[in-house]
């Protein structure tokens, strides 16, 4: 055990375990995802809701999820060390801005995004998940779901969460490659094919819900 934790503590082991806890919560946006667009099929939310449930009562999902969490934290904690040990290894760079070209946005902001993110995730989570967990008395999930997405303000929220998370995966997911030894010439097409559909195509599905219900005139 000591040779892993010790494995951690380095530069490399840093980076890798970032990526991994990356890659592990791509799977749960995926999944979620997934989830949440039932929210469209027009069967008064039986769908959803069957799914939302049975995510809620599984006991391999409530195993699952307590993983979810645990990878949450680690991918904060060591991105949060990466960044700062980025910022280290360049001590004259960041005192003053840098110079077109020499870096990209979202290398140079990758923890003001993470934190965008982070405060969302709290907002979300605060607003639907502790509401059903611990509701007294439980709400129901679909209706409180769509309430929460036919709020304008909240959709405006979600939007910015969402382009904040297509910037940070987009860093991420070139990051997390290259740090795996992927990102090759031999493999660059499909590692750029995967990045774009999940820095793309992920968060804009995720900011559609939003924006149809509050926005659209969706029901």
């Amino acid at each position: 055990m000591g040779w892993f934790m010790k494995a951690l503590s380095t530069s490399i082991g840093k980076k890798l375990l970032v990526g991994l806890t990356g890659m592990f919560l791509c799977i749960f946006l995926v999944v979620h995802l997934y989830i949440n667009l039932h929210l469209f099929k027009a069967d008064g939310g039986e769908t959803f809701t069957a799914m939302a449930e049975f995510m809620a009562n599984t006991w391999a999902v409530k195993v699952m999820e307590i993983g979810l969490f645990l990878g949450i934290l680690l991918h904060i904690i060591y991105g949060i060390l990466v960044t700062f040990q980025n910022w280290s290894a360049k001590p004259v760079g960041y005192t003053t801005s840098p110079k077109p070209g020499t870096s990209k946005f979202e290398s140079r902001n990758m923890i003001w995004l993470g934190l965008i993110v982070l405060v969302f995730l709290v907002i979300h989570l605060q607003g639907i998940y502790f509401q059903v967990k611990f509701g007294t008395p439980k709400p129901d999930i679909y209706h409180l779901t769509l309430s929460v997405m036919k709020d304008p303000t909240w959709a405006v929220i979600y939007i910015i969460a969402m382009y904040a998370l297509a910037i940070h995966l987009k860093h991420g997911f070139q990051s997390a490659f290259q740090t795996f030894g992927l990102n090759t010439p031999k493999y660059k097409g499909l590692v750029d094919l995967v990045a774009y559909v999940f820095w793309i195509g992920i968060p804009l599905a995720f900011a559609s819900i939003p924006v149809y219900f509050a926005f659209l005139g969706g029901k």
